[in-house]
């Protein structure tokens, strides 16, 4: 069976898939951009058909410049986006960990993430499963959500583009 790497390359300009042979009756065409883009209502990915599977881009273009993704870990988009494969948007974590770094959901009122208003005019925040506190003033709820970020681990823009 034919490699990952015999079929496709990483154009690291782009943060795409290209494939590298045409196959005929596939739609692929050597150099052209590979994969389709698989719409969600919380996040987009693209996908890859390859030898009758659909495999995620992000994880291909993990494995074809890091090689395997050892067994447990996931490739978390650090901006949040699905479709941004750029390598220095991915990076191997933890199920757990990749779970902290989750979009905004549709129902957040106050725009930051971990962050809701209270009806008293407050805004508490809550990182994970840990209640950090209400704060006064938006900034000052932010700044406590970032230390409790860091003291969590969670990656530096967390939060901060979503």
């Amino acid at each position: 069976m034919t490699s990952l790497s015999d079929l496709l390359f990483y154009d690291s300009e782009l943060g795409e898939l290209r494939w590298k042979v045409t196959r005929k009756g596939r739609g692929c065409v050597a150099g052209t951009v590979a994969g389709t883009v698989n719409r969600r209502k919380d996040t987009s990915y693209k996908h890859v058909m390859v030898h009758g599977k659909k495999l995620l881009a992000h994880r291909v273009i993990w494995e074809l410049c890091f090689g395997p993704i050892p067994d447990g870990m996931q490739i978390d988009h650090i901006d949040g986006n699905g479709l941004n494969n750029r390598i220095d948007n991915l990076r191997l974590v933890s199920p757990s960990l990749n779970q902290r770094n989750r979009r905004l959901s549709n129902n957040n009122t106050s725009g930051h993430v971990c962050i809701r208003p209270h009806k008293s005019g407050s805004f508490q925040v809550q990182v994970a499963t840990k209640y950090i506190g209400s704060y006064p003033s938006i900034n000052e709820a932010i700044a406590a959500r970032d230390a409790a970020f860091k003291a969590a681990g969670f990656h530096p823009n967390h939060g901060k583009t979503q």
